[in-house]
């Protein structure tokens, strides 16, 4: 389905997983409301033509692009349509006589916008690099307003449910992660080792194995470290866990892979029998492994063209709730 407007109702829910309607009309929200965010518009049909400035409107279908350099004032045909780009979940905005990409640069709309990619679509791949400002609230979360003028907020699918805040500017713990990793693969060369160390040490910083000295399960564990550490208003910087399951150590591990140098997918989906799960997918001489850092920290899981093996426990929740891959051949990027 391709949307042929994006449209913004205030006090509404909008479910940008199962709707694309609903994503772009996040996304245009996201775009349009966040003070003149500086965004680049590259005509489809030739890259050489392109445009990079301020963005003065909201994007809206009749309206025209406002795009200011500081310099002049673009023109632009009225819109007329959007498109959700396939290859990364980024906006194609239509007018009456081109097609264009709008590539974001504002560093918190991109981090708003790659939230709201891994919420719609359940990966996010190797050149997604996870930025500081992302948000996750849980596979079937959705974005609501107040009734009257509130912003555009996450909400969890259960008021149980932390929003996890990924930003080391405001975070120490996630800080101080980053330089242990950078210290005990300081020297280490080998691409194999790196991303089995860096597995290890995101399994060992985020409690290990499944159960404590006094039989308590990770799971639980887990909860009761969240409720202890979760702010009023539900959010979790992701740093300040001291235990954390799969959706917590798998968003660390590319956090870390992507500031480090190795290239790695974010999986979510399900695992064995249908329970959630989330892990990691790196690519090593042209094959791809599964990189489980909660219940295989430290091995990697070859994802082989007939997908045989442990790798059939694992399936990508696609965005039309069917089951896809484990995230390497399923993925096209």
């Amino acid at each position: 389905m391709v949307p042929e407007h994006a449209e913004f109702d205030k006090g509404r829910e909008y479910h940008p997983r199962v709707s694309d309607d609903d994503y772009v009309a996040v996304a245009t929200y996201f775009i349009g409301n966040s003070a003149c965010p500086e965004v680049r518009f590259e005509r489809v049909t030739d890259s050489e033509v392109s445009m990079k400035g301020w963005l003065r409107e909201e994007l809206s279908v009749g309206r025209n692009i406002i795009l200011d350099d500081d310099t002049c004032t673009y023109p632009f045909s009225p819109i007329v349509g959007f498109e959700i780009r396939e290859c990364d979940g980024g906006i194609v905005v239509r007018t009456q006589n081109h097609r264009y990409w709008v590539d974001l640069l504002d560093p918190v709309v991109v981090a708003r916008l790659r939230s709201l990619k891994y919420l719609k679509f359940g990966f996010l791949g190797f050149d997604e690099i996870i930025p500081d400002g992302f948000c996750d609230a849980g596979r079937d979360a959705v974005y609501k307003t107040d009734e009257r003028f509130g912003p555009m907020k996450l909400v969890p699918p259960d008021p149980r449910r932390e929003i996890i805040v990924v930003d080391a500017n405001s975070d120490q713990g996630l800080n101080d992660r980053l330089d242990g990793a950078r210290t005990i693969l300081e020297g280490v060369s080998d691409e194999v080792a790196r991303i089995k160390i860096l597995a290890l040490f995101v399994a060992g910083s985020y409690g290990g194995n499944r159960f404590d000295r006094r039989g308590k399960s990770l799971l639980r564990l887990c909860a009761e470290d969240i409720e202890f550490k979760k702010r009023p208003d539900g959010t979790l910087p992701i740093g300040t866990l001291d235990v954390g399951v799969c959706r917590h150590r798998a968003i660390v591990f590319k956090y870390l892979a992507d500031r480090l140098g190795i290239k790695a997918r974010l999986i979510r989906g399900n695992h064995g029998g249908g329970s959630g799960h989330a892990w990691n997918v790196v690519m090593i001489d042209e094959k791809y492994y599964i990189v489980d850092v909660s219940l295989h920290p430290g091995e990697l899981i070859e994802i082989n063209p007939d997908d045989q093996g442990e790798v059939v426990y694992y399936q990508r929740l696609a965005n039309d709730n069917m089951r896809g891959g484990p995230g390497g051949h399923s993925i096209a990027y």
